[in-house]
């Protein structure tokens, strides 16, 4: 067997390619939509992908389901009522069974619960059991939120999940279980930053599967009580699944490079500063966000950006956008319009702004200190929030407000986005 896999962790994703070592035929399991990893791999074994697994339609990053069938001609696969539209799928039901080259089984079981729709798939080589793709159903230490379909659906699905859950539970202990999120993804409350282990492992260390075999109303309490942030773009990614994602050759295509002073009047419009925060603080382009290439730019982009405006991009002339452009694809912005190859320093001072920059030792007592990070801790009265949460905040209650996080980019991307005169970027310098 040929097994890799491929991890993203901007948004705790993993993904795998597996293959029969004989023929060289394979499958790909939850692919995310820039391939050029898997494409690279596949050629540097000589593969053949024969399918696309899917174990559900995702609401955390668009899928690379498209550009795979595009590319290799392979067979994209969902569970049989998956609502897809505009393309052509298997519609997998529990029990079918997939040949890959002469030695791999892939069977299908269906196990509803994070979505309607999701399925897991084991995988037999020579007959015998040997891995199982739990999707985002089962993850290591914990089990797929039932929420993101919105509150009317989570006694539904909590009740599908419990049955899943038992379902798992009755395979063999020393099956190799594979998830599709790791740590840092907001799919589940509490996720290992590691991607694989085994259901007799999991059977005795994660909590929240073991309550299957306790009641179902303990199962479902627990389940239905995690209290996740659910970020703003996770509807919108979900529905680019469910569609079809625009092809990622043509969104680059559409990227150009271009003078600040030609888009300088134009609406509708959103420039993204990649430079680090002390850097965008001191100078930068009025009304510009700052993401910079260092952070956690998926999350931070699909929880701040607004998806309707063209984007244009400015860095450091030696920046190269190509990895931060397929970050920012990944959540789909895909009205990227261009990069301004103005140097910040050679625009007129009329199109700059600056931003007000605290350190730890002006901090004071008049100063409330709004956090995004549960790690940074600093002197003031400490509001506690995150992304999707301290958009709502009403910070002209206080005097004067400190936006910190632990590293201090979901700060400075968050400040960029607010005009106010009361908030201050804590530096971390």
């Amino acid at each position: 067997m040929i097994f890799e896999k491929f991890i993203d962790n901007d948004l705790g994703h993993v993904s795998y390619i597996v293959a029969c070592g004989k023929s060289r035929e394979g499958f790909i399991v939850d692919p995310r939509r820039d391939i050029k990893e898997y494409e690279e791999f596949i050629a540097k074994h000589s593969l053949k992908l024969k399918y696309i697994f899917n174990s559900h339609t995702h609401a955390d990053y668009v899928g690379g389901h498209i550009e795979l069938a595009h590319k290799y001609g392979a067979q994209n696969i969902f569970q049989i009522s998956a609502p897809i539209v505009n393309f052509e799928f298997i519609e997998a039901k529990d029990n079918d069974v997939y040949m890959v080259g002469e030695t791999l089984n892939i069977k299908v079981l269906e196990t509803p619960g994070h979505t309607p729709f999701d399925i897991s798939i084991l995988i037999l080589e020579n007959g015998i059991e040997k891995l199982l793709f739990t999707g985002d159903l089962l993850f290591i230490g914990e089990i797929g939120r039932p929420d993101l379909l919105g509150e009317e659906n989570v006694e539904n699905l909590a009740n599908l999940s419990y049955q899943s859950a038992l379902k798992l539970w009755n395979l063999s202990d020393d099956i190799i279980v594979m998830t599709s999120h790791i740590e840092g993804s907001l799919c589940g409350k509490n996720l290992s930053n590691q991607y694989f282990s085994t259901i007799g492992i999991e059977k005795k260390t994660n909590y929240s599967f073991s309550l299957c075999q306790k009641s179902k109303k303990d199962y479902i309490e627990n389940l239905s009580n995690q209290e996740i942030e659910t970020p703003a773009f996770f509807k919108i990614m979900a529905g680019i699944n469910i569609s079809g994602p625009r092809r990622v050759n043509d969104i680059f295509t559409d990227i150009i490079n271009i003078d600040f002073y030609d888009i300088k009047d134009q609406k509708g419009i959103c420039i993204i500063d990649t430079r680090e925060p002390w850097e965008f603080h001191q100078s930068h382009i009025t009304d510009s966000i700052n993401i910079c290439d260092k952070s956690n730019i998926s999350l931070i982009a699909g929880n701040l950006i607004d998806y309707s405006k063209s984007i244009y991009l400015i860095g450091k002339k030696e920046t190269d956008f190509s990895i931060f452009i397929n970050k920012l694809i990944r959540v789909g912005i895909d009205n990227l319009r261009g990069i301004i190859n103005n140097d910040i320093h050679s625009i007129s001072q009329e199109y700059l702004s600056s931003t007000n920059i605290v350190n730890q030792d002006q901090i004071n007592t008049t100063f409330t200190n709004i956090l995004l990070d549960k790690e940074c801790n600093q002197l003031g009265n400490i509001i506690q929030s995150d992304l999707t949460k301290i958009k709502g905040l009403n910070l002209n209650l206080y005097d004067k407000v400190i936006i910190s996080c632990n590293h201090g980019y979901k700060s400075s991307s968050f400040l960029s986005t607010i005009k106010q005169n009361n908030v201050y970027y804590l530096s971390k310098i």
